[in-house]
């Protein structure tokens, strides 16, 4: 009786704990997204870069040309690992997250507990997932356009590369089919948590390209949803 007692408070403390961490947790996600950086961006008149941020509603991408003035994708992320691409395609994508998460759960439903546990503590090493896209994406809710100087864009550039490329600036080909036909996975720097998100990221990559964005940005509406 005693034991079961015990077991009882254990478990109680347990869920108070989690439940304060938690409410901690969204307190200073709204606090710290409401507070922004890079408040005096405006779009430059003209000779300006268009890159893109889109959503599936949770998680968020970069989509920058495959190539331009400024740099050249190509000659990192070599066509010949994507099986249904080519020249002509003119964007790639760039997200970043946890290693097993991205390549083990294609879709939600092969989600699991410890593959999520592990993603949240910042267990195992992270990947970028890198799609090569025929066009331009087209401009909607879940998907906005901005638009930079070179300078600003150079940033972006150098911030990706960071994550990308490792010391002799290559960028590692995870041994993994990708979801699709036009999208592979690579080694990344990083570990992702609660603390460091996808979307996290993704805020980050904004600020060094000079855009408005709250100061920590851990859920998908944070980015997606800036001025709201």
């Amino acid at each position: 009786m005693k034991l079961l007692r015990y077991a009882s408070v254990v478990l109680y403390r347990v869920l108070e704990a989690l439940l304060l961490s938690v409410s901690l947790w969204l307190v200073a996600a709204f606090s710290l997204s409401s507070i922004k950086v890079n408040t005096d961006y405006i779009a430059p008149d003209k000779n300006g870069i268009e890159i893109y941020i889109s959503s599936n509603g949770v998680h968020t991408d970069f989509v920058l040309p495959a190539q331009n003035e400024v740099y050249n994708w190509n000659s990192v992320l070599p066509l010949s690992d994507f099986n249904g691409a080519d020249s002509t395609w003119s964007h790639i994508a760039f997200g970043w997250g946890n290693k097993d998460f991205y390549v083990n759960t294609p879709t939600w439903n092969d989600l699991t507990f410890t593959t999520a546990l592990k993603s949240a503590f910042g267990i195992g090493p992270a990947a970028m997932h890198i799609t090569r896209y025929r066009n331009a994406p087209a401009i909607s809710a879940s998907c906005k356009r901005y638009i930079v100087s070179a300078a600003q864009y150079k940033n972006l550039v150098h911030y990706l590369q960071k994550h990308l490329m490792n010391s002799s600036g290559s960028a590692v080909l995870i041994n993994h089919p990708g979801y699709g036909y036009h999208d592979r996975f690579y080694e990344s720097a990083g570990r992702y948590s609660l603390l460091k998100t996808c979307n996290e990221w993704t805020g980050n990559g904004m600020e060094c390209a000079g855009l408005t964005v709250g100061i920590w940005t851990p859920t998908e509406r944070m980015i997606m949803h800036i001025n709201e």
